[in-house]
């Protein structure tokens, strides 16, 4: 590789680094509640990733008595409950404002600030589906999703 390709890498590679801030500093707890909220809602904006976030904050809490960023966490990466990490063990880091965004609710989760929007919602599914657990339950629109709440499920 000449030396030109090498000093345009760098720079690129520096000039992604100064776009996406925290990248590099979060710890895991942050940076998987993150990955989890952009890989789920990354393309259904604020409202779709806080809804993603009180889903996950909700279990946690079914789940467990606190609901900080390790029981969080704990729910996210539950075997077959966010399809994002079904079969992986990580996931690359996100970009652009969703990214930023992810990692603002996933500070928040960790922190145990977050507010719960959708109180009570635990189980969301894409909405042109229809998975066998959700037949007959009435649940709310957000961007592409249904949201479910544990009541209607039980």
């Amino acid at each position: 590789m000449n030396t030109v390709k090498r000093i345009a890498r760098c720079v690129l590679a520096t000039a992604t680094i100064l776009m996406v801030p925290h990248v590099f500093s979060e710890s895991a707890t942050v940076n998987i509640l993150a990955k989890t909220l952009y890989y789920e809602a990354r393309g259904e904006g604020e409202v779709g990733l806080r809804a993603v976030a009180s889903v996950i904050k909700n279990r946690a809490m079914r789940h467990s008595k606190k609901s900080n960023g390790t029981t969080c966490v704990r729910e996210a990466r539950r075997r077959k409950q966010f399809s994002c990490w079904n079969g992986k063990k990580d996931l690359p880091v996100g970009k652009g404002e969703a990214w930023i965004m992810s990692i603002k609710i996933a500070k928040e989760l960790n922190e145990d600030t977050f507010v719960v929007t959708h109180h009570r919602t635990s189980y969301y599914n894409y909405k042109q589906v229809t998975p066998p657990w959700s037949y007959g339950l009435e649940g709310i629109i957000i961007g592409n999703h249904r949201f479910v709440s544990v009541e209607e499920k039980s």
